[in-house]
């Protein structure tokens, strides 16, 4: 997440023969792109230009293991504010993205 390479596949940048498989991978605000080359979408994949705002579940300020409990807590539920990629279910890829936000909201 948001990362930056100077001409292709600012996330990911596959070469020659590598086929990556992704699953429940995130990838968002990468930049000249998310992703140069071949690749197996293997489903549960997030790809967008820009990432979701801060999954600051509890609204503390914080993404940190408190965000992380509301969101095994709440694992398989609808209409749950741990659905923090609004897809309509909790499951790895918010897991994903609360661990890729660690850290203080900015």
């Amino acid at each position: 997440m948001g990362n930056t390479a100077v001409d292709f596949g600012g996330g990911v940048n596959c070469y020659y023969i590598s086929n990556p498989v992704l699953t429940d991978t995130v990838l968002c605000s990468n930049t000249p792109n998310q992703f140069f080359g071949s690749w197996v979408d293997n489903g549960g994949n997030t790809i967008e230009d820009v990432c979701p705002d801060c999954p600051d579940i509890n609204g503390d300020g914080l993404v940190n293991v408190s965000d992380l409990l509301i969101v095994i807590d709440q694992w398989g539920l609808t209409n749950s504010p741990a659905d923090v990629n609004s897809d309509g279910i909790v499951d790895v890829s918010d897991l994903l993205i609360v661990v890729g936000n660690w850290g203080e909201c900015e």
